[in-house]
């Protein structure tokens, strides 16, 4: 990017800039002289040749515009580059909470879907899926089971997947275990919104941790006997 700065008294170029930034992709008018010039120029011409007719590289300072606002830029000229600097608050409260209840939903969805991981016996650590769709087929399996064995695919210590036996008994605790899990991070989730809800500072809001622990923790996968 390049941007047009104004001529001094004396000849020389410098702030303040003049009209939009220049992208370089196309030829350059000088609206004083009227002399065109190719595009080639900002491929071509080194800064100091571009700044004999009043053209400097042009930079804008980035900053985090999901969170932030800007109130004012400032332009500085230095070693043939002008770069705008903004000066930036915090959004207002109400769309920082928005954005941060988003990032709980996300954080919450996370472990959630997860997996639980238990142990099978003395020798195999599996873990079973926890997403949507998997708490639905455990949903369906745990009112059908009665008395008889179920197999049901986990994912082994190598990270295959692999069809294993249950007992009725040991199912239902493994489905139990699943719905724990679930409820735990609902829980969790429920008590961060609270304590957000309840802030009254912006930058309260933006420093706020979604991934902590508090009354109640989130959900961790210590393997489990089952």
């Amino acid at each position: 990017m390049y941007t047009l700065l104004t001529k001094q008294g004396d000849g020389s170029y410098d702030l303040p800039r003049v009209g939009a930034p220049i992208r370089g992709n196309k030829g350059y008018t000088d609206s004083v002289t009227g002399t065109q010039y190719s595009k080639d120029i900002f491929l071509l011409w080194d800064a100091a040749k571009l700044i004999d007719i009043g053209l400097a590289e042009y930079q804008e300072v980035n900053y985090d515009r999901a969170n932030y606002r800007s109130s004012d830029t400032t332009d500085s000229y230095d070693g043939g580059i002008v770069k705008t600097t903004h000066t930036i608050a915090l959004k207002d409260i109400a769309p920082l909470k928005t954005d941060k209840m988003s990032e709980l939903k996300s954080h919450r969805s996370s472990v959630e879907t997860g997996g639980v991981v238990f142990v099978f016996d003395a020798s195999n650590t599996y873990s079973i899926s926890s997403t949507h769709k998997s708490q639905n087929k455990l949903a369906n399996a745990y009112g059908s089971i009665g008395t008889d064995d179920r197999k049901w695919t986990v994912t082994n210590s190598d990270f295959a997947n692999v069809r294993v036996t249950f007992t009725a008994a040991k199912f239902k605790t493994l489905a139990d275990a699943v719905v724990a899990h679930v409820d735990a991070c609902y829980e969790a989730e429920d008590i961060h919104i609270s304590t957000i809800d309840a802030l009254t500072n912006a930058q309260d809001v933006f420093d706020y941790d979604v991934t902590s622990d508090v009354s109640t923790a989130w959900p961790v996968n210590p393997a489990r006997e089952i």
